[in-house]
């Protein structure tokens, strides 16, 4: 095994970091990586991103980091094996500093190349994958072999001390952010605000539900799709539910969804918009943002989103769903963000979208402030960014002085 050739950059000079992901489509992994991209470059560090690419990549290369196609999404073991190889041909070749992956296949294969080089590896833990068997264990198990593997949030910290024998100081916590000057309320023209409502056929008066989400059985759609119906039952004839997000190509599922809303006779009230370019405006012309999850996740930027710009969220209470809202009975309710609500129960759903809904104005107005004050106080883009850049320095000083980040386990 070489060792790791940080004489030109040291600890506490340029770094070069390659981030290695499957794809840039959209998600809380793919923006994660933007994110730090940026952050990188405007610090004056070097920045590569190992990816197939996407519609994300964009940001990428206008932030002067460097874009190195590579498709490594692949679950075959020679195909693993080869891109190992591979990325650490390219990491020889980059003179990297540190590798962090952020993706269960790839991991496997930036193993393989910080073995064959010396550089340290660092994992993003995106969310608590399912762990049906030994095997399935073994699999996600990739992420967390390296110097360090970051969780995104309390919870996924929990679940992967539960299941990985790893020492405690290899976990860290670093929360997802919200990039607040992209989720400002004040930064939303009217004229936005007007484009998306006329693309989503929305009548004047509607009561907009939001659940931004992929279109995916763990997101809970026919959860929310029951609670509409509920709702519309009692007599909200203005209410209509907005689900953004691709299926990525699971159409199966999204087909599903399809019919259910209408056997329910919701072809009025429920409309499936695919990936939406514009958010922030999306967030505006919602009055309350849904989390239905029915399996346990990372955390939710897209809720912490909604709470920036002011959006009452009600979110399941599996996984993360308790850390991304202030509810009761962990606050006061005069403290509250939103609501969580058990996993999987339509009923309990509606009950607390129509809650949100039939808030007085001033009433509503508080929970809003209180959400975006929150959020904006905890989830910030800088709080983020500087602690994954302070422990990028942490792992490559470690690595520089033979501790714990060249003894990353086999």
């Amino acid at each position: 095994m070489e060792q790791p050739g940080h004489e030109t950059a040291g600890p506490n000079g340029r770094l070069t970091v390659m981030q290695i992901i499957p794809a840039l489509e959209s998600g809380g992994a793919e923006l994660g990586t933007v994110q730090v991209a940026e952050a990188l470059t405007a610090a004056g560090h070097r920045a590569l991103v190992v990816s197939r690419g996407g519609r994300m990549e964009t940001p990428i290369v206008a932030c002067g980091a460097e874009l190195i196609r590579l498709d490594v999404a692949s679950k075959n073991p020679i195909a693993i094996i080869a891109n190992g190889f591979k990325l650490a041909a390219l990491a020889r070749k980059e003179r990297v500093d540190v590798l962090h992956v952020r993706s269960r296949a790839p991991s496997w294969s930036t193993l393989i190349a910080s073995k064959l080089t010396g550089i340290p590896y660092i994992g993003t833990y995106h969310t608590i994958y399912r762990e049906q068997s030994g095997l399935k264990n073994l699999y996600n198990s990739g992420v967390v072999r390296g110097a360090r593997v970051i969780a995104v949030g309390d919870e996924t910290a929990a679940v992967i001390r539960q299941r990985y024998a790893i020492p405690d100081a290899r976990t860290v916590t670093i929360h997802r952010a919200v990039d607040l000057t992209i989720f400002d309320p004040a930064a939303v023209t009217a004229a936005r605000k007007a484009a998306l409502a006329t693309a989503w056929g929305l009548a004047e008066g509607a009561e907009v539900v939001l659940l931004p989400g992929r279109l995916v059985h763990r997101k809970g759609h026919h959860v929310l799709i029951r609670a509409i119906h509920r709702l519309v039952e009692g007599g909200r004839d203005n209410l209509v539910g907005i689900c953004a997000g691709d299926d990525q190509g699971r159409s199966r599922y999204h087909d599903e969804m399809v019919a259910l809303v209408g056997n329910l006779g919701l072809n009025d009230h429920v409309r499936f918009i695919g990936h939406c370019e514009d958010m922030p405006a999306a967030y505006a012309l919602s009055r309350v943002a849904v989390s239905a999850a029915v399996e346990s996740e990372g955390l939710q930027r897209a809720i912490l989103e909604a709470q920036a710009m002011g959006v009452p969220v009600v979110v399941s209470d599996v996984g993360s769903g308790t850390e991304v809202v202030r509810a009761t009975p962990r606050v006061p309710e005069s403290e509250i963000t939103g609501y969580n609500v058990q996993a999987g129960d339509p009923e309990a759903l509606a009950e607390a979208i129509d809650r949100v809904l039939r808030l007085a104005p001033d009433d509503y107005a508080a929970l809003s402030r209180r959400a975006s004050t929150w959020v904006r106080g905890s989830f910030s883009h800088d709080i983020f960014t500087s602690k994954t850049l302070a422990l990028y320095r942490e792992v490559v000083a470690e690595a520089c002085a033979g501790g714990p980040a060249g003894k990353q386990k086999a």
